[in-house]
């Protein structure tokens, strides 16, 4: 089916829209021939969080938080983590989160709870049992990619993952749920709701 783009605004950053460049270009690379319809939101409000990109398909949902880098980066769960340019030591916040680990969190958090509050918008009714709409996963994308010598002690969470963004492409097709199901009028209906 292929790779669609929705944008909710322009990014502020350049960094932002050539990250989102790169993404596109590997996604379309790789699967503009697959039967997937992969669709990417990038900058988007949704519950007061700004998320830089999130990819809905049939079978996953991800929201993705980009940073740009320039050396090796050391970090995890708790407490600040930092870039390593030469000597000095530059702190990589997580906006107003602190760190990424938490800044990728809340945003997933804001997104299931938009999920979860505007679910009969955009579900279908089913027999049985519908789609686990908290299978979503959290997703720090380091650009242009995780440097040589970077500590990251991220925690073993199924829904968690830093990525470089050169890799991001393969872990967003591999995100995926076989308790999802989304249906194609379902995802055209949330990505209307979430724009």
């Amino acid at each position: 089916m292929g790779v669609e783009l929705w944008i909710g605004e322009e990014f502020e950053h350049g960094h932002e829209m050539q990250a989102l460049a790169v993404f596109l270009k590997n996604m379309v690379n790789f699967y503009t021939s697959d039967p997937t319809r992969f669709c990417v939101l990038a900058n988007f409000i949704v519950n007061g969080s700004p998320i830089d990109l999130a990819v809905i398909k049939n079978n996953g949902l991800a929201v993705i938080e980009l940073k740009q880098v320039g050396g090796p980066v050391f970090g995890g769960e708790n407490g600040d983590w930092f870039i390593l340019d030469g000597n000095k030591k530059i702190i990589l916040r997580g906006g107003s989160k602190g760190n990424p680990y938490n800044q990728v969190s809340a945003y997933r958090i804001s997104f299931l709870k938009f999920l979860n509050s505007h679910s009969e918008k955009f579900l279908l009714p089913r027999r049985g049992p519908g789609p686990r709409l908290d299978h979503v996963k959290g997703i720090v994308a380091l650009a242009p990619n995780i440097p040589a010598g970077s500590e990251i002690d991220s925690p073993e969470l199924s829904w968690f993952k830093v990525v470089g963004l050169d890799e991001l492409h393969r872990e967003i097709f591999m995100t995926r749920s076989s308790q999802l199901a989304l249906t194609p009028k379902e995802i055209t209906s949330l990505l209307e709701n979430v724009l």
